[in-house]
Formats: structure tokens, sequence, C-alpha cells
């Protein structure tokens, strides 16, 4: 158990360890290769540690983005290789990686002479990141080639990622994959091209390796895949208790800025949780909470530690201390994402609470 500071909340926030190890089977099946669990942002906000561990003896390999991320995993005893995204920054950096036995990205040229000069640089195993498409990371596909001819370094694989591979009538991901091949073919080495999106829906992407994050804890990242929903389980509930339930005349305002009116003498609740809380502050009138297995309309602005929530559709008031359910296996987390303008990937990460397991 964690908590987002040492003045905890009332969030409640449960991690289903299984769905997670459910999930990883899943993707990698459908990968037919090599998968890293990618855990970075605190495992999208599941806990790096737990989850690597509860992973430790199905992953092949687990993905982070900061050196610092590598060596908490490796430090909980994860065994597997362990792919640093974004590298080194300096020499401290590489020292670590070199003591700790991680494989980093190389993406820069000035990153890439960095590592070279570094008393340690043949002892480590190094992935060169191509840029392809994506306009973030990545050296050229022209400086790739003589990057890897460099024998001053130890190529372990190559890897791109694909931007559009969510939109599945999109052209750039089977440019980006022809582009990418070609180079990787000629490299000799191991190469890693598909995410969770690749995985499931661009089997021209699938490679030696894959890494699988988003689809990992069970959002799906191509909403038009069929099948999707029925192969991939939720990894996170999130619960706030009521603090309040009241009834308000028809025409009575509710929260900040007068944007809700009641239509009708209605009963109210109030539970704790707030954008203090990670919650987006710009849900539309579509944002719901689940009740007692139904769903209820969140009303007025989201306040810094308080929602409100519209109880015309219970058969029974809930009580003061009653958990609401923001979202979780049976209220997609997508639904609250949509009615916020954002990706679920940003409510996950941004959630703040007491965090507990269950497997």
């Amino acid at each position: 158990m964690s908590t987002s500071s040492n003045y905890p909340r009332s969030v409640q926030i449960t991690v289903h360890l299984d769905a997670v190890a459910h999930n990883y089977q899943v993707l990698k099946e459908r990968a037919a290769s090599n998968t890293f669990a990618v855990l970075k942002a605190d495992a999208y906000g599941h806990g790096l540690e737990a989850v690597a561990s509860y992973l430790s003896s199905v992953a092949d390999g687990f993905a982070v983005v900061t050196v610092g991320e590598g060596v908490a995993i490796r430090d909980a005893g994860i065994a597997q290789p362990i792919l640093v995204m974004q590298g080194p920054q300096d020499d401290e950096d590489i020292d670590t990686i070199f003591q700790h036995g991680l494989w980093p990205v190389l993406h820069d040229n000035a990153q890439i002479a960095m590592v070279q000069a570094h008393r340690n640089a043949i002892d480590i195993e190094v992935w060169l990141e191509i840029e392809t498409g994506m306009g973030r990371l990545g050296v050229s596909l022209e400086s790739a080639v003589e990057h890897l001819k460099n024998d001053q370094l130890r190529w372990r694989g190559v890897m791109s990622h694909l931007a559009c591979a969510d939109e599945l009538d999109n052209p750039l991901t089977a440019l980006q994959t022809q582009k990418f091949t070609a180079i990787a073919k000629q490299s000799n080495l191991a190469f890693s091209l598909a995410n969770s999106a690749g995985v499931l829906a661009w089997q021209d992407t699938r490679s030696d390796w894959a890494r699988v994050g988003i689809g990992l804890y069970g959002s799906h990242p191509v909403s038009c895949h069929k099948d999707s929903d029925k192969l991939l389980k939720p990894a996170m509930t999130v619960q706030a208790p009521i603090v309040s339930v009241k009834r308000l005349k028809e025409g009575h305002a509710v929260g900040y800025g007068e944007t809700y009116r009641c239509p009708e003498d209605m009963h109210v609740a109030y539970a704790a949780i707030g954008y203090g809380d990670g919650l987006p502050r710009v849900l539309d009138n579509t944002a719901t909470v689940q009740i007692r297995n139904k769903t209820c309309p969140i009303i007025g602005r989201v306040s810094m530690d308080s929602i409100a929530i519209d109880c015309r559709m219970l058969d029974k008031l809930p009580t003061l201390g009653e958990l609401i359910t923001l979202w979780g296996p049976e209220h997609p987390v997508e639904n609250l994402a949509k009615a916020a303008n954002t990706i679920s990937y940003e409510l996950l990460t941004g959630i703040r609470g007491k965090r507990t397991y269950t497997d």
C-alpha cells in the first residue's frame, strides 16, 4: 500500500494484479514474440514495484523510461532485461546502467557520443531508437545506418515508436513499419516496434520484441478493434466515499459558476474526490459514476475536494461513507476520459489516493 503524500485523502485505488497478468499473457500470445511489460509512470499509476514483482515469473522483460525506474525494479528482485527508453542523461546515469545491467535506448547523436566516451561503454548492451514518423525521440534513418556500424558500442537491438497505431485507417503506421523494417533487417539485431495497438491490430509491426503499455492495464488502445473489450481486463478500480446527501429545490444551483441548476426537486450526493486528487476539472455533462451498479451523472463543476452526483436514478439514497466508483471493471475508465476530452492514460497516471492490491 502506498499513499500520494504524508496526508492521505479519501480516494481508494484498487489494483487487480491478476488482471495485469491476464492482459500480459493475452498480449504476448497475440504478439507471438518476446514482450516487454511497460512500467513507466509508476506502471501507469498502478505501482511500479508491485506490478513488476507480480509479473516477475511470466514477463520476458520490462520497459521503463528513466534510469531510476530501472534501478527500482532491479532492486526489487527483477532479473529479466530492463529497457530504459529515454536512456542516460549524464555519466552518473551511465555508471548506474552498467552497475545494474540495464539496457539503455540511445536516441540522440550527442547521447550516443557520451555513452561511447564512457569507460564501460563496450560492456553495456544498448538499443538504438530510430525516428520513423513519430517526431519525438530517435535518430534519423540515414544516421542510424552509420551508428550501427560503430563497433565501439555493443548494439543489442533497434526500436521505433508508432504514432497513430490506434487509428486503423491512418496510413502512417504502414509507412513507419516499412521504413523501420528495412533498417532493422539490415542490422541483424533484435528489433522492436509494436506497442499495444500494434500487437492487437497491426500484424506487420510485430517483431522480436513487443512493448505493451496501456493494454497491460486493461485499457483498450484500439477502440474499434472488435474484440479488445473481451480480451483485456481493467486493472484499476477508483472509489471515493459519500460525505453528504441533501435534497435541493427545483432551480437550485450546484457548484461553482452555477453551471447546473436542478430541473426539479431532487437529491444530490457529494463524494470526496476532486481535481486535488487528479480527477479532471473539465468533465462535460456526460460524466458518470457508479453507485450500486447504477450509473449516475456527475453534475456541476468538479471542485478541488468533491463532486456532486445526481441521485434520481437510485431506488434508495446512498449513505455517508458509501463508496461510489469512478472507474473499474464494470464502469470503464474510457467513459470518464471521453467526458474529459482526454485519454485513459491521463486519468490512470494522474489519479492519487490510497492504493491497495488484489490478486
